[in-house]
């Protein structure tokens, strides 16, 4: 700081240190410092510093273990490939090498499953490796890739009416969004046929969340709003997962029409229950009807949070924004500094 080298997001970001540690006054004077950074720079090195590892990396890693013969779980290997970015035909790339790495006598599972279905990351990859990515898939393109993935469901015995789900949740989610988008089947008709089975594997023995996280997903798409409501609950009560205990809040929004008690109150249940959750502590902010002390202890705890993850999703730039802990900061700025603007 001295040699005048602390400044821009660096600046904001050792104003974090000052504001965990409750200097406020210093904080905010580093914050000032900081100025208007070049946009994105906080937000890149707060994912560099709490984010996970880059899934090209953790992808990578995995399939070299695969290759060596050493064990290595499917999903925690799928979740990093199904990660990458979708130019160029990364990600497809991505699964290939995990066939190729799984070898000719893949064990039963996920990664038996993948090398079944090697036709059609095949033709995905290959339809991909000349589009920049930010292009809208042709209705030529569609239709090949439909052909392909409909031969490779039925072969395999996947994904449609009548088959049966991969077992790991990353997979599942890649299958059923090709499905879906491919127009091989409707969110509706994959709830029907696979709802049932998702919510006995979630309920079974330990629960299943990774099954429930699926089983969501298509009652939002299919919009089962009654199915969304009693997943939510079942993630959020016996799982004590906060995505769910938010989507439920959000659920409860949307019912309402707008924030009422029943709002209020469900939101700030799951902030007792997720006192640190970003996404809780936005929802509490903003619908849980909070006052004096409570909101003052939210609004620490949500600027805490945002430094460690920003959960605003800029589409402009593509990236994550640091707009919510911007909003705290300055709410929270005359209830730690009095007299300050």
């Amino acid at each position: 700081d001295a040699a005048g080298f602390l400044k821009g997001h660096l600046a904001a970001l050792a104003a974090y240190c000052h504001f965990e540690q409750g200097d406020y006054p210093r904080a905010y004077a580093l914050l000032e410092q900081s100025g208007g950074s070049r946009h994105g720079a906080l937000e890149r090195v707060l994912e560099e510093i709490w984010g996970p590892r880059p899934a090209l990396a953790r992808q990578a890693e995995g399939v070299a273990a695969l290759r060596r013969g050493e064990p290595v779980e499917p999903e925690s290997l799928l979740s990093a490939t199904v990660a990458l970015e979708t130019a160029q035909g990364m990600r497809y790339r991505g699964l290939l090498a995990v066939v190729e790495a799984a070898g000719s006598e893949p064990p039963a599972g996920d990664f038996a499953d993948l090398a079944c279905l090697r036709p059609a990351l095949q033709a995905e990859h290959d339809e991909a490796a000349d589009d920049p990515g930010y292009l809208p898939e042709s209705a030529e393109r569609k239709a090949r890739l439909a052909k392909a993935w409909k031969r490779a469901f039925d072969r395999c015995g996947l994904v449609l009416p009548g088959h049966r789900l991969a077992a790991g949740r990353s997979l599942n989610g890649l299958l059923l969004q090709r499905a879906i988008a491919l127009g091989l089947v409707g969110a509706p008709a994959a709830l029907a046929a696979h709802g049932e089975s998702l919510q006995a594997r979630a309920v079974a023995g330990e629960g299943d969340l990774d099954a429930l996280d699926i089983l969501a997903s298509l009652q939002m798409l299919a919009e089962d709003r009654e199915g969304l409501a009693r997943s939510d609950e079942l993630g959020w009560r016996r799982f004590g997962n906060a995505r769910f205990a938010a989507s439920r809040v959000i659920g409860l929004l949307t019912a309402a029409g707008g924030p009422d008690d029943t709002v209020a109150e469900a939101a700030r249940q799951a902030w007792a229950d997720f006192p640190d959750d970003a996404q809780v502590l936005w929802l509490v902010l903003d619908f849980g009807k909070l006052e004096g002390e409570q909101r003052k202890r939210a609004l620490r705890s949500q600027v805490l949070a945002e430094f460690r993850g920003p959960t605003v999703f800029d589409e402009l730039h593509v990236r994550r924004s640091a707009a919510r802990l911007v909003k705290a900061l300055v709410e929270y700025r005359p209830l730690v500094l009095p007299g300050a603007g």
